[in-house]
């Protein structure tokens, strides 16, 4: 992280993988062209969120109430620290982290990552719904 934060080196790691490739083959470094720059993007955002205006009642609702406690008690400052973690190990099939390896990802246009993430949300918000 002293030069690149990890979002960035993500972004950056196939460009500079490609011209390697370029440079080790003994020809001229040519990348893609950039699809979106952030400053182009930052100038779509109005009219991004003008075509979003009607999610507007949605999310207000969303927000009206406060989210219930995912604990039995309230966050303690001084008990509930990174030290204090445990964690928990769960094995599963081989047919399911195969699917989650190969197509899982291919079909939502996902990394693995985010193939987790979305199925711990999904697992949180149907043990809240639990509760």
């Amino acid at each position: 992280h002293l030069a690149v934060d990890g979002v960035s080196w993500r972004v950056l790691l196939p460009d500079l993988e490609a011209a390697w490739r370029q440079v080790a083959a003994g020809g001229p470094v040519a990348l893609e062209p950039v699809g979106t720059s952030y400053r182009a993007w930052a100038g779509m955002l109005p009219e991004l969120a003008a075509d979003r205006a009607g999610e507007l009642a949605l999310w207000q609702g969303v927000l009206a109430e406060p989210d219930g406690l995912l604990g039995s008690r309230a966050l303690d400052p001084v008990v509930d620290v990174a030290g204090t973690a445990g964690s928990v190990t769960v094995e599963v099939p081989a047919e399911v982290s195969q699917g989650l390896l190969s197509w899982v990802p291919g079909v939502w246009g996902a990394g693995v990552e985010e193939v987790l993430l979305a199925a711990l949300g999904v697992a949180v918000s149907q043990w809240r719904d639990r509760r």
